[in-house]
């Protein structure tokens, strides 16, 4: 990959800088997808690791072992929801307040509730 995305090597590569954006989306979404998947791994994993302590010294029976299994397999689901939920959702805010406005090129303020730029 070139160090000028907008070079003309690299358009003679083949790859427009809407195509390099496109890509880079993409590879953004789907690594924002892996570390939410991470992050849920790793809470199950302490979850687990402290109920089992907690199972060890209290001896809880069949309800109690439903209620960690419950208690592992929610980060784990939520992750997961996470993970689907951030390939879908684009990767910027294209609010008013999230960008300048075009004429102008200033952030947008409000006044008496209207949006002036």
């Amino acid at each position: 990959m070139h160090a000028n995305p907008t070079s003309p090597a690299a358009e003679s590569d083949g790859q427009t800088p809407r195509q390099i954006l496109r890509r880079a989306g993409r590879a953004l979404k789907i690594g924002r997808g892996l570390t939410s998947l991470a992050i849920g791994v790793v809470a199950a994993g302490v979850l687990l690791g402290a109920w089992l302590v907690v199972d060890a010294r209290a001896r809880f029976g069949a309800l109690g072992r439903w209620a960690g299994l419950v208690a592992i397999a929610l980060p784990l689901a939520a992750a997961l929801a996470n993970a689907a939920a951030s390939k879908r959702q684009p990767h910027a805010p294209t609010t008013p307040w999230s960008m300048p406005c075009n004429s102008t090129g200033r952030w947008p303020k409000v006044h008496n509730g209207a949006l002036f730029c």
